[in-house]
């Protein structure tokens, strides 16, 4: 009796102390212990950061939660504290953190602002989720477990891209989207602000970019497209809105990489400045039936009009690289030019499609030239060799991930196939579907790594993962880009943050349903569930719960279901199901 006792026993101590929390991204190393901190009307906050966002944000969060006061004090306290402490010689990763509690208070401590942001995550993850809203219940136990976390990114790089070309997105929206990412501990934004169907950034030596080129309809130089419907559609951001957003988002260590989509998807210059195109007319269309799209690669002028739209760009983005796109150019704008002919033959080319790597390059110089490097899709590693500083975009698989880090180049990857999610999620639901269905399942279950396909040698090249939302189909419904966004950012989020040995799809699914799905609520999102398995048998239809307490509501008359439409329970008979 006495050894399965002991056994019991030990079990019973190994769960106590290494039981994990739900926090995601999941973290490298957790211990967590009997007891709790509990924050009271007398817990007070203490940091030795000479910034003080980080102070103010934790304190922020907790006073309109808790209504506690949560003051900040000048010494360093003995008891009921949380404390934020910087110590530059600290052994862990830039961004890593240490987060200890006990009875007496909680401790984040970390080598930089970005690690004590990253503490502060896990810290506002370990309490009720109305943190995050403020809309308490009055029933909230605003207390923590006693654990010890050491915690820090498998990558460096962890991103999103965001598409506001083809459904524009105003102030508030990227805000909020920035606020969303910060949560997941997403430090890279990638803002594709140019495209063929709205340019969307100020330019003050090309103003009609934006009075002009940043508009579609009947009486505009774009025509509409993507339901923009029979009215002017657009908008743009001034210079000083996006000197605010990259503030807003620098205080939350993100990077914001801008993009202008060239020397292809460029409709939205080429119909307000004609100047740039190739001088034959070209008829052909590009892959998104675009036409007229492609800025002439021979022109001198073009050159010096897009050194002058950099030196804009490098002004108000403190990123060392400027996004210039490179992908899906129509190469037969360039085969039926005279001067795009004259300039192969002078330099010793045979197809229209080695002028793409002269374009490279040239924008390689104009970047360079304001202290900044160029990033691209993958495209831009089929032409000339690259700068050893020139980040590739991996989009179209894995395979050209690895063929990019191979030739040396710095590589995030992005392949559709895990990463784009502006994918369908199921058959039934609205998406693009060419580079498949991208599950949450499927988003999860991307290594960015590789393993056993890129040397050892060659590891450093891999900076991370990116998930990117091209947004055609995001003008309905209403908060569509949340849907498409959320939860699957949350999966990306810990393939580049945790170690892939820690990682488990069943582990990531459990705290996504437990906890996660309640904070986004609280965040703000109008995020994704599983929609019900609906099925008609016996004259009847018939619903499966994705979860015991999910509810749905259904309509009769074809249209879509509100929060005011009645509750589907148990079964409905109808002759006719193709009504509800």
């Amino acid at each position: 009796m006495k050894k399965p006792l002991s056994f019991l026993i030990t079990l019973c101590i190994s769960f106590s102390l290494s039981a994990q929390s739900d926090i995601i991204p999941k973290p490298q190393k957790e211990i967590y212990k009997d007891g709790f901190f509990v924050i009271d009307k007398n817990c007070v906050i203490y940091s030795n950061e000479k910034n003080a966002f980080n102070c103010n944000y934790l304190q922020d969060k907790i006073q309109k939660a808790t209504g506690f006061p949560f003051t900040k004090v000048k010494k360093h306290p003995l008891n009921n504290y949380v404390i934020l402490e910087i110590d530059p010689q600290m052994e862990i990763p830039v961004e890593g953190y240490v987060l200890k509690s006990d009875s007496t208070g909680i401790i984040i401590k970390a080598k930089s602002k970005a690690g004590i942001f990253y503490g502060v995550q896990s810290f506002l993850q370990l309490l009720p989720p109305a943190v995050y809203s403020g809309r308490t219940t009055g029933r909230e136990e605003w207390k923590i477990p006693i654990c010890n976390i050491e915690d820090y990114p498998r990558f460096s790089y962890r991103g999103m891209m965001l598409d506001v070309s083809r459904t524009f997105f105003d102030y508030d929206v990227i805000i909020k989207y920035i606020d969303w990412l910060s949560y997941h501990k997403i430090n890279k934004f990638h803002w594709h602000l140019a495209d063929d169907n709205g340019w969307r950034i100020e330019i003050k030596k090309y103003p009609e970019l934006t009075t002009k080129g940043a508009w579609r309809g009947p009486e505009e130089v774009l025509q509409p497209s993507y339901g923009s419907g029979n009215k002017r559609y657009g908008g743009f951001y001034t210079q000083e809105q996006i000197k605010k957003i990259v503030a807003y988002a620098a205080e939350r260590n993100i990077e914001i990489i801008p993009e202008i989509d060239l020397p292809g998807h460029s409709r939205a210059v080429t119909s307000t400045y004609p100047q740039v195109l190739c001088r034959k007319t070209d008829t052909s269309l590009s892959i998104q039936g675009e036409g007229k799209n492609v800025w002439c690669v021979s022109k001198e002028s073009n050159y010096r009009m897009l050194e002058d739209i950099i030196a804009e760009i490098a002004h108000l983005f403190p990123s060392k690289y400027i996004h210039i796109g490179g992908d899906e150019v129509n190469y037969s704008a360039w085969k039926n030019c005279p001067d795009c002919n004259a300039l192969m033959e002078k330099m010793g080319m045979k197809e229209p499609a080695e002028l793409l790597g002269y374009f490279v390059k040239r924008m390689e110089n104009i970047v360079e030239k304001h202290e900044k490097h160029i990033a691209g899709w993958d495209e831009i590693i089929d032409g000339e060799k690259l700068r050893p500083e020139t980040r590739v975009y991996a989009w179209k698989s894995v395979d050209r991930g690895i063929n990019a880090v191979l030739k040396g180049q710095p590589t995030v990857m992005q392949p559709s196939q895990f990463c784009y999610l502006d994918m369908k999620q199921s058959e039934v639901e609205r998406g693009h579907n060419w580079a498949g269905i991208v599950t949450l399942e499927k988003t999860y279950s991307f290594d960015p790594a590789a393993k056993n396909q890129i040397p050892d040698s060659l590891n450093y090249l891999v900076l991370g993962v990116q998930g990117g939302l091209w947004t055609e189909l995001l003008n309905k419904p209403a908060r569509f880009i949340e849907y498409q966004t959320f939860p699957r950012l949350a999966s990306l989020a810990e393939v580049g943050w945790t170690n892939q040995e820690l990682r488990d799809w069943n582990d990531f699914k459990d705290r996504i349903e437990k906890k996660h799905y309640n904070r986004m609520f609280n965040m703000g999102i109008s995020f994704r569930l599983p929609p019900p398995v609906i099925t008609y048998e016996g004259e009847a239809l018939k619903s499966q719960l994705p979860y015991p307490w999910a509810v749905v509501r259904y309509t009769s008359d074809e249209s879509n279901p509100t929060e005011f439409s009645p509750v589907f329970r148990g079964e409905i008979y109808t002759d006719n199901p193709f009504k509800y």
